[in-house]
Parts: structure tokens; sequence; C-alpha cells
């Protein structure tokens, strides 16, 4: 059993496979981790607060929508291959949990209302 040293706490966490990067939800920050090299690579701004997170590896997305705001709120969209944020999809509202399917490409976000909203960022944005 081991450990990986981070300078910058965190909350959830998702694994890329196919990067062996670890992606990791720090209030407006994602703390990223090499595992392959055991060791902390640097953080991600969001521009807001995040606390879930969900990955999608075949797309090569790591996805983090607002947390704690209401009105026009965003779900921000991470390159997991060159740690940086490919854009931003209004979402509406804040979302109290997430998660994303492998197979479409889709992502599902649990809002403050009672609906679930899909978002489709492939059809928007390039995915690997």
């Amino acid at each position: 059993m081991g450990s990986i040293d981070s300078p910058v706490g965190g909350e959830l966490l998702v694994v890329d496979p196919r990067t062996n990067t670890a992606f990791i939800t720090s209030d407006s920050k994602i703390v990223v981790l090499d595992l392959a090299k055991g060791v902390y690579a640097g953080t991600i701004d969001l521009g807001h607060r995040g606390y879930w997170i969900a990955i999608d590896p075949a797309a090569g997305n790591v996805y983090v929508p607002a947390s704690g705001t209401s009105g026009s709120a965003g779900l921000t969209v991470i390159d997991t291959a060159t740690r940086t944020v490919k854009g931003v999809i209004n979402i509406g509202d804040s979302a109290e949990g997430i998660t994303a399917d492998p197979l479409s490409h889709k992502v599902y976000v649990r809002p403050l209302a009672s609906e679930i909203i899909v978002v489709e960022p492939c059809a928007t944005m390039k995915c690997n």
C-alpha cells in the first residue's frame, strides 16, 4: 500500500484508465494526480465551485457541474489528455449528482429540481 502526496485537498475522485490519471474535485479546482508516476500533477481552474464529477474515458472527457449556484450553472468539460478545460455547457441549475455513459457519451445531471438533464457534449464539441 502506498500514497500520493498532494498540496491540495479534495473530495470526489474519478480515474481515467487510458491516461492513468486521477481527477479530484476541490472547491473551484480539479486536482490532477499522475498515477503512473505517483505524483501530484497540478490543478485545473473551474471558474465555479465543483463537487460532483464524472468521466467518460472513451470520449476523453471529465465533467464537473457547478454546485451551490442557481440560474445559469454550467457543466465544465475537461480534456483528460491535455488536462485543460474544453468548454462549458449551460445546464441551468446547480447539480446534485452526475454520471456519464461511455457507450452513448451522454451525461446525466441531477439538478436541484425533480428531473434529470441529458447532455450530449460530443454533439457540440470534439470528443476523442
